[in-house]
């Protein structure tokens, strides 16, 4: 990293982080958004590694119930997020064609590069360990993360990019031309509410108009929503937002159904949108100075992310071997620690280097 200090960078420089630009960072705007972009990451760690500890080939047991089986909530952050961060990062782009393929090199240098280094590694072990074979149709979706079949990859969490990869390209059209874009972002946005009520008979289309691409659009209210109101109100919003997320997560726990319901999706989404909003805005007004640990843990969340699931699985081999049958707390919460140390391992000495490489042959 060129400089550790929060408040070392010219406020110039502020937004390349949100671009995708590891080596800067915001001084004190964004700070927050940058706690969330950590914690989000961990909730989805804890998540998997409940589901991991759970397994019968391992501990077949859950030390911590069920508290963490919501942290997939991590990813629905996210999704808010990248759309407050994407129309954050272009909003000066829209309706300049002349922009495109700038925005297309800086997404196609964000996601690809460090996903198929991960996802070369899953599928290299998954032929060699497990002898597992792909076709031809999965292998293009699952490298292009374009959703010839769906959302399925041979990463556990390469379904969100799939919805990802979606959201930028439609998004592009703005930058084409701002009445085209909006036409289509409207379609979109129609097509993905209608499928909360119609079934969708299409693995495609499925991806394409899957409910939870309206957390995107979220993220445009989030970031649309005026910056300049008064602290209370700020901080209130962040409180309400706070509480909404807490209660979708319990209500989640307690839910008899094995599968996510629209509801909670939208509470999670509504939520996270006000708790960004709020940090935002309580950012324009306050200067916040945060520990150097979470600023380094929002800057690794996609390294994180990527292979926090492959870590666990490598880690619990290893772990599963010693006996400790009454320090389940512990392994759990090593396994944890281990992966979240493995991706930020793998933010500074692959994804940062690899993507300031990459970034000197389109610049």
């Amino acid at each position: 990293m060129v400089n550790t200090s929060l408040t070392s960078q010219p406020k110039t420089e502020n937004r390349k982080v949100f671009e995708g630009e590891p080596s800067l960072r915001r001084p004190s705007s964004f700070a927050l958004l940058q706690v969330g972009r950590g914690l989000a990451a961990i909730l989805v760690v804890l998540f998997h590694t409940t589901a991991i500890f759970s397994l019968p080939k391992y501990w077949n047991s859950d030390p911590l119930g069920s508290i963490f089986l919501p942290g997939s909530s991590g990813v629905y952050f996210f999704f808010v997020l990248s759309g407050f961060i994407i129309f954050h990062a272009h909003s000066k782009d829209i309706g300049k064609p002349e922009k495109f393929f700038r925005y297309v090199g800086n997404r196609i240098t964000r996601v690809y590069p460090m996903y198929w280094l991960v996802a070369l590694i899953s599928l290299f072990a998954s032929i060699v360990l497990y002898k597992e074979q792909f076709d031809s149709l999965f292998l293009i979706g699952n490298f292009t993360l374009i959703p010839i079949l769906g959302d399925k990859g041979n990463l556990a969490v390469a379904w969100s990019l799939f919805h990802e990869v979606v959201f930028y390209f439609l998004f592009s059209t703005l930058l084409i031309n701002f009445v085209f874009g909006c036409a289509v972002l409207s379609a979109w946005a129609a097509g993905c509410l209608l499928s909360v009520f119609f079934d969708v008979p299409n693995d495609f289309l499925n991806v394409v108009f899957a409910p939870i691409n309206l957390l995107f659009f979220l993220g445009l209210i989030s970031y649309s929503a005026p910056k300049s109101g008064k602290l209370p109100v700020a901080m209130a919003s962040g409180v309400l937002g706070i509480s909404i997320f807490f209660t979708m997560w319990i209500f989640d726990i307690e839910s008899v159904s094995d599968t996510v319901s629209s509801v909670v999706i939208a509470g999670f989404g509504v939520s996270s949108a006000l708790i960004i909003w709020s940090a935002v805005c309580i950012e324009n007004q306050v200067s916040i100075r945060v520990p150097r640990l979470f600023i380094v843990l929002g800057d690794a969340s996609y390294s994180i992310y990527l292979i926090h699931f492959l870590a666990l699985s490598l880690y619990a081999k290893i772990l599963f071997r010693i006996d400790g049958e009454d320090f389940q707390f512990v392994f759990f919460i090593s396994l944890a620690v281990l992966a979240t140390v493995s991706g930020v391992l793998a933010h500074f000495l692959v994804e940062r280097p690899m993507t300031r490489y990459i970034r000197t042959y389109y610049r």
